[in-house]
């Protein structure tokens, strides 16, 4: 397969990459909080004397639970609580805003489990459920979940379905930065300080959000007296150093500064053809003297440019899409000659890209970089750089220049 075809099949997948990748861009939606209840479970001695029967009653017992309180968290204190005051002190220590406490075991002639169905909400003291009922003992174990806990767990979710309160969090951080995932729609922070009202006791959890900042997660319980929150945020810098492979294979180097943040740049570097590992092309541009395939190649050409671009939407989410264009020179450094390459010393690069999880320092990119090039020496254009193996570029007219659409690159880019 020669030099050109595979690299006009990795240019196609790169750009075919980079439209679908920005379409398909997944977006932060608000997370609901949850309310957290310590579980405590007490059996009879009927049933204790059989292990496996116990550990069966609890864990169906917690997955009723689930099942009916899907928003809920269910902790399950390792210590022990035979008292009200033992269980409360459990509960706060797993930051807990309630405690419920199941107690099961046989009644009657042994054919049948009373349960009781017990919670204390913690920030009111109150008792908000009390119940007491009666199951039939069948000896089916999936007959047994259903009935035994169906009635309690749904009698939770009744409980608290109208047990709230509200408090009030304070949130300091820098002005413009958007608070996403607390309430249904994100909040702006038109000052420093944002207050907000959200119903307690809950465990919340939210994303900061910036175009000058780095992003923040945050999780805090939410109960009692007022909760501040001080945001640690990061500052973009302004600068970005990229590192990647020309064509897949060829060094290049890039810096770029962010001229009108958090959209506007301004990039200039090279990449050199003087290094390149090449593994999977086989191609005469790649064989050396005795006609062997080389994986290092190496030619005298390095490529400079200076380019100017935008990105197309903040720096959240999972990808962000750019363009950029600008000139660049084209510079032989041989052992004889060291100066502009003389037949296209000169031409024009345009940039189409996208970068992976722009939100971190470190990230990947993928970029379809289509080149014009404009000849000084017009008879020697095609012949002197393009293997007639392969796709040619388009020639302007009177060998003029080229377009060559077949150009890609990948690499790693950070900022500090």
């Amino acid at each position: 397969m020669s030099t050109q075809v595979m690299r006009g099949k990795l240019t196609l997948l790169t750009a075919v990459g980079i439209v679908l990748l920005t379409v398909a861009a997944p977006r932060l939606d608000a997370q609901e909080a949850a309310r957290r209840i310590a579980v405590f479970f007490e059996v009879g001695e009927d049933i204790t004397e059989d292990a496996a029967r116990t550990r069966f009653l609890y864990e169906s017992l917690l997955v009723a639970l689930h099942r009916e309180n899907p928003n809920t968290e269910f902790l399950t204190p390792a210590a022990l609580s035979v008292t009200d005051a033992q269980r409360t002190v459990s509960a706060r220590d797993g930051r807990a805003d309630a405690w419920i406490v199941v107690s099961v075991e046989r009644v009657g002639d042994g054919n049948r489990y009373g349960v009781s169905v017990r919670s204390v909400f913690l920030y009111t003291g109150e008792t908000v459920l009390d119940l007491f009922y009666e199951a039939p003992a069948t000896e089916s174990e999936r007959s047994l979940a259903l009935r035994l806990w169906n009635r309690g767990a749904r009698a939770v979710a009744e409980a608290y379905s109208t047990v709230s309160a509200e408090s009030t969090v304070i949130i300091h951080g820098a002005v413009g930065s958007e608070i996403v995932g607390l309430t249904g729609t994100p909040i702006r922070l038109q000052s420093q300080e944002l207050r907000v009202v959200l119903e307690q006791p809950r465990v919340y959890e939210f994303e900061t959000q910036s175009d000058l900042h780095y992003p923040q997660r945050v999780d805090f319980f939410l109960g009692g007296r007022e909760t501040e929150i001080l945001l640690n945020q990061d500052e973009r810098s302004r600068f970005l150093l990229s590192a990647y492979g020309q064509e897949f294979a060829y060094l290049g180097l890039d810096l770029s500064y962010m001229i009108a943040p958090p959209y506007a740049f301004l990039r200039g570097g090279f990449y050199t053809y003087g290094f390149g590992i090449v593994p999977f092309v086989d191609s005469e541009a790649n064989e050396n003297e005795e006609g062997d395939a080389q994986l290092r190649v190496s030619r005298p050409l390095t490529n400079f440019r200076i380019l100017f671009g935008t990105y197309w939407n903040r720096p959240h989410g999972a990808l962000r899409a750019y363009t950029a264009a600008g000139p660049l020179v084209r510079v032989m450094t041989s052992s004889g000659f060291t100066g502009l390459e003389p037949i296209a010393p000169w031409g024009l690069e345009f940039v189409n890209g996208v970068e992976f999880f722009p939100e971190r320092k470190l990230r990947l990119f993928l970029e379809h970089t289509p080149t014009v090039a404009f000849a000084a020496e017009r008879d020697f254009l095609r012949a002197q750089f393009f293997d007639s193996s392969g796709p040619e570029p388009i020639f302007f007219d009177d060998d003029a220049g080229y377009l060559d659409l077949l150009s890609a690159r990948m690499g790693v880019r950070v900022q500090w």
